[in-house]
């Protein structure tokens, strides 16, 4: 799953996940925990078992892919906030949506699964719960393979001689950020790991407001957030993020999602506190804007 890496300016990088043929990183992480999955057995093929998980999208695309692939079904609870784009994109791909009555009630994602999983028996359903938040192997596609990407380009180009590395990411299950972070942090000497985080929002202390940078910042801790590599965070507001967003449309060429909007917002922040000979970023563009508009 080999993306390119854009040049943004003489000191950062982009790595083009959007460019992913799913459309985003989250590709990698579904393959990497539905191929687990049958590996170890928690999964079998031709056995009738349903693949479930809550998302808000990105990762229900991909889980769909590798579905069809390995020939399961799949039922997705998804936030009625989320993208409605997004959500007609899942049942394209062949993914079901559940729970929409009970989210339109005012439930969460979270107590759709419960609910379903609870019923599972009475409706004659065989799950296999993906549970991103706290399945290693989500956190393992980005540290055994997202990270190795970055890290040869790095080293192809002599980029990280005498320099200090600086990885900038948000945290939705976390994997991204954790697993890419950690080995830059194994791999080079002078690393610092930054999350972007919206404003309000407070991943150590798992507090929550509404907004539209999606797919970050979603109200928990996740168990494979490796919140000790972590140094510092930078907040910002959905109209930073909205105007890096279209700067980087406008400018570069690349329409990106919101999220990676705020990726920008952080880059442009840290870029302000060294000079630019002194440091490498690199940052992930998570996705396309396109179900965003």
């Amino acid at each position: 799953m080999l993306t390119p890496i854009y040049k943004l300016n003489n000191g950062a990088y982009l790595k083009l996940e959007n460019m992913n043929f799913g459309g985003s990183h989250k590709v990698r992480s579904a393959k990497r925990m539905i191929e687990d999955a049958i590996i170890s057995g928690s999964l079998i093929k031709g056995s009738g078992q349903i693949i479930i998980e809550k998302t808000g999208g990105n990762l229900g695309v991909g889980l769909a892919i590798f579905a069809n692939k390995y020939g399961f079904e799949l039922e997705l609870a998804v936030g009625l906030s989320y993208s409605y784009a997004k959500r007609k994109m899942l049942e394209i791909y062949g993914a079901k949506l559940i729970g929409i009555e009970m989210l339109e009630r005012g439930a969460r994602p979270k107590d759709v699964i419960e609910h379903y999983l609870v019923n599972a028996k009475k409706m004659g359903k065989n799950y296999f719960y993906v549970d991103q938040f706290n399945n290693h192997s989500n956190f393992l596609a980005h540290y055994e393979e997202t990270s190795k990407e970055i890290i040869a380009y790095a080293k192809s180009l002599m980029l990280v001689k005498d320099k200090k590395i600086i990885y900038v990411g948000g945290v939705g299950s976390g994997a991204s950020t954790s697993g890419i972070g950690l080995a830059l942090k194994e791999q080079f000497d002078d690393v610092e790991i930054i999350v972007v985080q919206p404003k309000g929002c407070d991943i150590e202390k798992e507090v929550f407001v509404e907004h539209n940078l999606q797919g970050i910042a979603v109200g928990v801790k996740p168990a494979i957030y490796l919140s000790n590599i972590v140094d510092r965070y930078i907040v910002c507001s959905e109209e930073d993020a909205y105007r890096c967003q279209k700067w980087l449309a406008r400018e570069h060429g690349i329409f990106c999602g919101n999220s990676s909007g705020a990726n920008i917002y952080a880059i442009k922040q840290v870029q302000k506190q060294y000079h630019q000979e002194e440091v490498i970023v690199f940052s992930l563009i998570y996705d396309s804007g396109d179900c965003y508009v």
